[in-house]
């Protein structure tokens, strides 16, 4: 019997200590598992990182693009307004020369028509008064000279007339350039104001 016990306390012995090894194994295992798990979350977690650092990175270049466009799209808009203003200031330019051209060209035609006009007087009266002393020399003569003096004032008004008309022509084309310039100068203020409001919608978006 004592045997018997001894036999029966070793066997439990022997499985108390397997149960132990047993129990250490899984420790172990379970701490091995555990250490491959948090091994594993810190590599995604390192990989999440990155990710979210080249995005960042990503991100960051859009914008400065974004921005160096914006910059471009406004320095563009800015040489087109000095061009339209310069451009502007040119047909103001011409079209002012045009108007003191065709000011003076009207003032000359009207000196012209006025003494091709004074002129005439003069030479009708001349010749009035060359007939009236040649009137002895007979009622035909007179008759005559009177009929072309007569001819040659109607001519002279027609063509003082038609000068007088070119003039009016001319000052009427002179308003007109005047108009045009006015419609230009107003275009070019609805540009500038739409370069000024369309600005900051670019830079907003």
């Amino acid at each position: 019997e004592t045997e018997e016990v001894e036999r029966q306390r070793k066997e439990a012995e022997a499985k108390r200590l397997n149960q132990i090894q047993q129990a250490e194994l899984k420790k172990k295992n379970a701490e091995a598992e555990l250490q491959k798990q948090m091994l594993e979350a810190e590599l995604r977690k390192k990989e999440a990182e990155a990710e979210l650092k080249k995005q960042l990175e990503q991100a960051d270049l859009r914008k400065k693009e974004a921005a160096a466009e914006v910059e471009k799209q406004l320095v563009e808009a800015e040489l087109k307004r000095k061009d339209a203003e310069a451009a502007l200031r040119r047909q103001i330019e011409q079209a002012e020369l045009r108007k003191k051209e065709a000011a003076a060209e009207l003032k000359k035609k009207t000196v012209e028509a006025e003494l091709r006009k004074s002129q005439a007087e003069a030479d009708l009266r001349k010749q009035v008064a060359e007939a009236e002393s040649c009137k002895v020399e007979g009622e035909t003569i007179l008759r005559k000279q009177e009929e072309e003096a007569q001819a040659r004032k109607i001519k002279l008004e027609k063509e003082a007339a038609q000068t007088l008309a070119e003039a009016e022509a001319r000052r009427k084309k002179l308003e007109l350039f005047e108009a045009e310039a006015e419609t230009r100068r107003k275009e070019m203020e609805q540009f500038e104001e739409f370069v000024l409001n369309a600005a900051p919608i670019g830079i907003g978006a």
